[in-house]
């Protein structure tokens, strides 16, 4: 039997974390569009014994049945329904315990499978955990703990607001891939569009936040590369004159229709956001030639920007 455990401690209190998680509706998962309760019919989410199902954005799926949901105890548990009747049996508990000096709560997520499984899967399960308590408590409008980096040159540990090492000034090594949430975003790109000296994308979900897309058809202006598109990512939920910074690496890569997205160049930054507007959104000015963008445009004539970021960081600057 295979077991995996994380944990983390949220500085919010264990009512409001029961308050969120207690439903089964995952509101704060951003890849999460639904969930929907199967049987039986007349059964409210959450509701012990009932068949529910999470539909991503991605339109996959996944069943499970709850077989705990203890408010006097803040314990849930829930069991994935396999379709293929030889995988292992998959149990998740989540544990809430209220930290009794201070006005923050432990939380724990189990994983037990019925069989022992591969070593990725087991990884996979904890990048998994520790993406889910980082998007949980985002949505509860808490900080996230994050850990110091040692620096690949020097080997310094370096605190986790940095980008660059405190002794040799290295740059931060780019965060493992499991670490990226990913968001493909159109951007419009008819012939009226390519004239416009600037524009906006929709706003989008990723990483715990919501963003739009800054466009320069002929580059940004004070930076202009007349021949080149410019593409800013800029972040538009931080309280206006609040504090809060959010430290992520993101990236930036155009998709081909009928290309292998690995064909593709990538571009990447890291970047502390805030409600500033010279800390509000940060990109590049040379995305992609103008010659060559009809290559890239689908059906719809729109270009697809996939976005993809990393969160690193959240603290409170000090206001001057």
């Amino acid at each position: 039997m295979a077991h995996v455990v994380e944990s983390c401690i949220a500085a919010t209190s264990v009512d409001r974390m029961w308050q969120v998680l207690a439903p089964f509706d995952f509101q704060f998962l951003e890849n999460v569009s639904e969930v929907k309760v199967n049987e039986p019919a007349s059964a409210s989410l959450g509701a012990v014994g009932s068949v529910c199902t999470i539909v991503f954005n991605d339109n996959r799926s996944q069943t499970f049945r709850i077989l705990i949901n203890d408010p006097q105890h803040y314990v849930l548990k829930y069991e994935v329904i396999q379709s293929n009747t030889t995988a292992p049996t998959i149990h998740h508990t989540i544990r809430l315990e209220p930290v009794t000096t201070s006005n923050q709560t432990f939380v724990q997520f189990e994983t037990k499978y019925s069989t022992e499984i591969p070593l990725k899967d087991y990884v996979d399960s904890k990048l998994e955990k520790r993406r889910f308590f980082y998007a949980l408590t985002r949505f509860v409008g808490v900080q996230f703990e994050a850990s110091n980096w040692a620096c690949q040159h020097c080997t310094l540990d370096n605190t986790p607001e940095t980008v660059k090492c405190n002794a040799c000034d290295k740059d931060r090594p780019a965060p493992a891939a499991t670490q990226y949430s990913t968001k493909k975003v159109p951007i419009p790109f008819n012939s009226n569009k390519q004239n416009e000296q600037q524009f906006t994308t929709a706003a989008f979900q990723c990483a715990g936040h919501t963003w739009e897309l800054l466009i320069f058809p002929r580059g940004n202006q004070g930076h202009r590369q007349p021949a080149f598109m410019s593409v800013y990512l800029k972040i538009l939920d931080l309280e206006m004159g609040g504090t809060e910074q959010f430290l992520c690496h993101f990236k930036f890569r155009l998709l081909r229709p009928q290309q292998p997205i690995d064909t593709e160049r990538e571009l990447g930054s890291y970047h502390a956001f805030s409600y500033k507007p010279d800390q509000s959104d940060r990109g590049f000015t040379e995305v992609l030639s103008m010659n060559d963008h009809v290559w890239y445009l689908d059906e719809n004539e729109n270009l697809n920007l996939q976005v993809s970021i990393a969160p690193l960081f959240v603290w409170q600057a000090q206001q001057a």
